[in-house]
């Protein structure tokens, strides 16, 4: 697995074991940052979603302790907002499907989002 990718995996490896989610969450969105030196992912739960309506990521019902994290730098380097955003996106895709994380939280959700707050977001599902 890519870097990146690890980073994300143990990022929700540690949620899993240290932030359990609010009872009714029904979706999860992953925003990206553009930070002056780096990218920041973070995570929110939301008991509502309206597929035509992205405002629904603002209305937030899970938001773990550990919402933000840091993407080096060195994993990003040259990329811009639309290329992180489906790197994000391809690397949870990829998480998600593993048997391993069969049992993980955000898989138990009806809905997942990637996306910066200016952009269309990616479903993941």
């Amino acid at each position: 697995m890519h870097a990146l990718g690890i980073l994300i995996s143990d990022w929700l490896k540690r949620l899993q074991d240290t932030e359990t989610p609010y009872p009714g969450v029904v979706a999860y969105h992953f925003g990206l940052l553009d930070g002056e030196d780096n990218f920041y992912l973070f995570l929110i739960g939301s008991k509502e979603y309206d597929e035509d309506d992205n405002d629904w990521v603002f209305v937030i019902d899970y938001e773990p302790e550990e919402k933000y994290l840091a993407i080096p730098p060195a994993l990003t380097k040259g990329l811009i907002l639309e290329e992180m955003m489906d790197q994000v996106a391809a690397h949870l895709e990829k998480i998600l499907s593993l048997p391993e994380w069969a049992d993980l939280f955000i898989n138990k959700a009806d809905h997942i989002t990637v996306g910066f707050d200016k952009t269309d977001l990616i479903k993941i599902k």
